[in-house]
């Protein structure tokens, strides 16, 4: 897992720190905060309408999430954006269309934007505003997932596939095991789970 910590204004193509070979490119989670100026929410929101719309069509782009201030307490505007490489990231980042948008949204701001880059299994578990949870709580959370999933398939799948080859019943169990992991499962096991991957946040206001 590798964590990298920004603040600054996005005007300009982002030197991430990544600079990595393509047999070590991994998955990608921003989390980016924003604090818009007061009088400037509803045209920060049709120029964030804008950047979502953009990156939704980018290659290698997974999801995002928005997460909109909740009170004056908590100001901020968060943003989740994942990627399926660091590669695709990159040049999602350096691409024209992109700077374009930032340029319009940056006399909108307070102050420049905060940034925060994980990458490996943290990743999915990570939740906007906190760090990466211990390695070893995800693991166990991991393993619970995948004995789930494992359970589902041996009641479910496995009669209904056990006359094909081998080869083809490991096809068929890897290409519905990983999307279910990664869409399904783990980001609803962040969430069921958050007290143990998180316990800071238990006695926190």
């Amino acid at each position: 897992m590798t964590l990298v910590d920004t603040s600054r204004i996005e005007t300009a193509p982002v030197d991430t720190g990544f600079d990595l070979p393509l047999d070590n490119d991994p998955p990608v989670t921003v989390y980016i905060s924003r604090q818009v100026r007061p009088g400037c929410e509803a045209q920060f929101e049709t120029v964030m309408r804008a950047l979502l719309h953009a990156v939704h069509n980018a290659p290698g782009h997974l999801g995002t999430s928005v997460f909109r201030p909740v009170d004056a307490k908590h100001p901020e505007y968060r943003v989740v954006f994942k990627f399926d490489h660091m590669s695709t990231l990159q040049a999602w980042e350096e691409s024209a269309q992109r700077h374009a948008i930032l340029m319009q949204m940056e006399d909108l701001l307070v102050a420049p934007l905060h940034r925060t880059y994980v990458t490996g299994l943290e990743a999915w578990f990570t939740l906007p505003g906190q760090q990466p949870p211990n390695r070893h709580r995800v693991a166990l959370v991991t393993w619970l997932g995948v004995y789930v999933v494992g359970v589902g398939f041996a009641l479910t799948l496995n009669p209904i596939i056990a006359p094909l080859p081998v080869l083809l019943r490991v096809l068929i169990h890897s290409s519905l095991f990983v999307p279910i992991m990664l869409y399904g499962v783990l980001p609803r096991l962040t969430r069921l789970f958050q007290r143990f991957l998180y316990p800071a946040t238990r006695n926190s206001p």
